[in-house]
């Protein structure tokens, strides 16, 4: 059996600079959401660094995870604030359009398809994909460094993302984003790398 594949985007974000890009990016990508009273659903996002800030922001938040560790995670950073669930992504236990909104972090065994459809079924208005995209500087330095995964897992194509999106999504409405597209030589904390690498 191959060894399990880390989460890109939760590996990138141990960088602080990282961290921070990700949650501008984060704000401005639901900046048209309306918070106080709304549920929103971090999917597989247990070791997520931004929890605490989709919090703040006003949501009511539930955190996914299929890793009963991850959501001990959350649960230390959160403490009571938010509630917890347990399982696969594409196979929630919960109610249609039990939240207003999704948020769901992509990585190596997210089943694509499988997730969306799920999406759509308990999210009733938005929905944001987190993924790392394989057209990065950082994806070609993930594949150079890491020879043992030469299809680069945990990262998508935004091609690929956004053709399998309008299968399932019937809305015109969609908003793309991006953020640390430099070198991550570039990931630092500074005028000129935060506007090379600004969302």
């Amino acid at each position: 059996m191959p060894a399990a594949v880390d989460n890109p985007i939760l590996t990138f974000a141990g960088n602080p600079s990282v961290a921070e890009r990700l949650e501008y990016l984060l704000a401005g990508m639901m900046s048209g959401w309306p918070r106080r009273g709304r549920r929103l659903l971090a999917l597989s996002a247990g070791r997520a660094h931004f929890l605490e800030s989709l919090w703040q922001a006003g949501f009511d938040l539930t955190v996914h995870d299929n890793d009963p560790e991850a959501l001990a995670v959350a649960a230390g950073t959160l403490k009571n604030r938010a509630e917890r669930i347990v399982g696969v992504p594409d196979h929630l236990p919960v109610d249609d359009c039990s939240f207003d909104y999704a948020l769901a972090l992509l990585g190596p065994e997210t089943p694509l398809p499988e997730l969306l459809q799920e999406l759509h079924r308990v999210a009733c208005r938005g929905v944001l994909l987190l993924f790392a995209s394989s057209w990065s500087l950082a994806a070609l330095e993930y594949r150079l460094r890491n020879k043992t995964h030469p299809h680069t897992a945990g990262f998508f194509s935004p091609r690929a993302i956004r053709r399998e999106a309008r299968l399932v999504f019937d809305t015109t409405r969609r908003t793309w984003g991006s953020v640390l597209p430099g070198h991550s030589r570039t990931w630092k904390r500074g005028f000129l790398f935060e506007h090379l690498n600004a969302p």
